[in-house]
């Protein structure tokens, strides 16, 4: 699965009734179900610079990163944002229009 089929998947899956309030536990249960290839794919989407490939981690003398830390890495930027991972790439697409396919572009990216 590709960085862009990853992010498809992640905002067409995405419900953006969340209430008033971010519900951080709930946040955290539901990336707990992500698949780790997702959390990885949304890590180098947010910080294309940072370290968290498999073959990054290697690379630097690194473990692999388990589900459980990619969970705890992407909390961070939720609790430093104030947004789901979802309302983060839908407020990039937002911004940046031009950086990115739009929804109805994507399987034209992704064939």
């Amino acid at each position: 699965m590709n960085l862009r089929h990853i992010i498809r998947a992640i905002l067409m899956e995405h419900s953006h009734a969340h209430g008033d309030g971010l519900d951080l536990e709930g946040v955290r249960a539901r990336l707990m179900t992500w698949p780790r290839e997702k959390l990885i794919g949304w890590l180098q989407w947010n910080d294309p610079n940072g370290i968290w490939t498999d073959k990054d981690m290697e690379a630097n003398d690194m473990d692999p990163m388990s589900v459980e830390e990619a969970v705890d890495q992407i909390m961070a930027f939720v609790e430093d944002n104030g947004e789901t991972p979802e309302d983060m790439m839908g407020a990039s697409l937002e911004a940046n229009p031009s950086r990115y396919p739009q929804p109805s572009q994507f399987d034209k990216f992704l064939k």
